[in-house]
């Protein structure tokens, strides 16, 4: 089969797989907590989800390249959403169509009947791993969450920024006006974007997309990526292994830091997409203007998902231009890249190492050992020290080891900066140890940085398993079985109603939903009255104070002004988060956004007078 042919054969491979895993993730979802309401709603995001996902096929068809369709899908989304032009966005359901019949005419002229079992098999395997995992006691149920206030403060905290991305082309929090907050705003405008598309609230979209898109695509990207760096058309095998290593890696190495942030991160798992393809540019000889140019785009993209992937990729590129390649092209390309990166990533690094760096030793064992949960077999001594953080180096980065020593001459050790896939892991692996030596991130952060290398090292891992298993006949069937019969059970005991919460009155939602559903979507809410702020900080307290603010804007969808508790610590869900915690900066209300002064009408008890 020429080379053309394998690489079309891959990517209907890709696309009719990931359609595959949408549909069966959208059903199972529903299917634990069936309600025509429910099924209503989430099929609106999930008609949404599947026009990007065929507007994603028609350019990358049209561009003859997977990197440069997600590019470019991604500029068409952020620019609409942006810029504020609903047509914009809204034409992904013509192209859409366009690519879906492109789609089906392909499938039927080069598809076989047994990739189509393999292609069900291992959209079974995404849909059981992304419930699985992902799936709680909210799952789609949106307001009942929400009035129970069973809602996580990262969701609330999210769809906070991405309803203001969708109603005012401004990343920022809503609860201080429209102050600027650069925290990830392409994960937060593609949330946005769906949001708008599907006619669904915010905190549905986040819901109903993670568990029904995100995982399956990051597992499908780097399956295709994998194939096309080893040259062979194994995508189904490879999406098989992904989906193994990535339940097997939480299960087993989870207490050495590989946490499954990809399993709940929306903005992680965005970034690792645009890491496998940065990575298929990185490898190969010779850079051309277009790929450079591809290149610039993905970090550009990945900078405004995660800081720390779009590091890892320009260390890469650093890498690639310190051992391999001195051209001034190879040069062009990483100077370019490493401004638009810091241009991004600048403000959310300066806050990180403002507020949580500590560059004294002593964190560093301390760090490392927040990883560690042997902590009773390690003696309180230096070489014990010493030992635990060789054991996290070992495990941390088992998979990236396995590729290095796989690849070794040992009778010949100069060979180790020879070898291209050795050079840039080791020096991935020692950037990722620098960072968590000198970085203490809350709740463990560290893991953005050193989780990618992981990740990196698996189009060279998966491939060696692959082969190791390749006698086994029909192992990924086998695979695919064990591990959707050993999630069956955890999704069986999901529950399918939520509780009830603590008592909450439900004027306040109801009065929140008036606001939404009644106040224009570039109103800035003003409270002028105590009242609504005492509500909700005595009445229905979220999780942690520095929230309860958060719960206007996520819930109405609007910028308010005057619901910050100001005797409430902010750290981490507000503004203090990168310009201090002193004092707020001034409400940013543009005159173009009409103000309302709405005394909040709702007195119940305790506050009946």
């Amino acid at each position: 089969m020429q080379r053309a042919q394998l690489h079309a054969q891959d990517v209907l491979q890709l696309f009719v797989t990931l359609l595959a895993s949408l549909l069966l993730s959208f059903l199972l979802g529903n299917s634990l907590s069936w309600d025509a309401e429910i099924f209503k709603s989430s099929g609106s995001i999930f008609l949404a989800t599947l026009a990007v996902v065929l507007t994603f096929y028609l350019f990358t068809q049209h561009l003859r390249s997977v990197a440069w369709g997600l590019v470019a899908l991604s500029l068409l989304l952020g620019a609409g959403i942006f810029w504020q032009v609903p047509f914009v966005y809204f034409a992904v359901y013509p192209l859409g169509l366009w690519g879906g019949i492109r789609l089906f005419v392909e499938s039927k002229q080069r598809l076989k009947l047994a990739d189509f079992s393999a292609i069900i098999g291992n959209g079974i395997l995404a849909a059981c791993l992304s419930i699985g995992m992902l799936y709680n006691t909210v799952g789609f149920q949106s307001q009942k969450a929400i009035e129970a206030l069973r809602i996580t403060s990262d969701t609330l905290f999210h769809s906070a920024i991405a309803a203001s991305i969708k109603n005012y082309g401004i990343s920022a929090v809503g609860a201080h006006g429209l102050s600027e907050v650069p925290y990830y705003t392409a994960s937060h405008a593609f949330f946005a974007t769906i949001s708008a598309l599907s006619q669904q609230t915010v905190i549905e979209t986040y819901l109903v997309l993670t568990p029904i898109l995100l995982l399956p695509l990051c597992l499908a990207v780097f399956a295709f990526v994998t194939t096309q760096i080893h040259d062979n058309h194994f995508f189904q095998r490879y999406f098989a292994a992904y989906g193994s290593i990535a339940l097997l890696m939480t299960k087993v190495f989870d207490a050495w830091g590989v946490l499954p942030s990809y399993f709940h991160s929306e903005s992680y798992m965005l970034s690792l997409i645009f890491v496998a393809l940065a990575m298929q540019l990185i490898m190969k000889r010779e850079l051309s203007t277009f790929d450079q140019i591809l290149l610039i785009g993905i970090l550009f993209i990945t900078a405004n998902c995660k800081a720390s992937s779009a590091l890892m990729i320009l260390g890469l590129l650093a890498t690639r231009w310190a051992f391999f390649n001195r051209t001034k092209r190879d040069f062009f390309a990483l100077f370019v890249s490493a401004c638009v990166v810091l241009w991004f990533v600048s403000p959310v690094l300066t806050a990180s190492l403002e507020h949580e760096s500590n560059n004294s030793s002593r964190e560093f064992w301390f760090f490392l050992k927040h990883w560690v949960t042997l902590r009773d077999f390690v003696a309180q001594d230096m070489l014990a020290e010493y030992w635990q953080i060789l054991l996290f180096a070992l495990l941390h980065f088992a998979s990236g080891w396995f590729v290095i020593l796989s690849r070794l001459d040992f009778s010949n050790p100069r060979s180790i900066v020879g070898d291209r896939i050795t050079t840039f892991l080791l020096s991935a692996m020692v950037a990722a140890m620098a960072i968590l030596a000198v970085t203490q991130i809350p709740g463990g952060g560290g893991y953005y940085f050193s989780n990618v290398v992981m990740w990196m090292s698996l189009p060279w891992f998966i491939p060696a398993l692959v082969d190791q298993l390749a006698a086994v006949k029909s192992w990924h069937f086998f695979a695919t079985t064990i591990i959707v019969g050993l999630l069956a059970g955890r999704i069986a005991n999901q529950t399918r109603e939520i509780p009830p919460g603590l008592p909450k009155d439900v004027a306040f939602f109801e009065q929140m939903y008036k606001i939404r559903d009644e106040t224009p979507t570039d109103s800035v809410i003003l409270v002028t009255k105590r009242d609504l702020t005492d509500y909700v900080h005595h009445g229905n307290k979220t999780q942690s104070c520095s929230m309860d603010a958060i719960l206007f804007p996520a819930i109405a969808e609007r910028a308010f002004v005057g619901v910050f508790n100001r005797h409430c610590n902010r750290f981490g869900y507000g503004l203090s988060s990168y310009f201090g915690d002193s004092k707020l900066l001034p409400a940013y209300i543009p005159d173009r956004i009409e103000v309302y002064s709405l005394p909040f009408a709702v007195r119940t008890s305790p506050f009946q007078d």
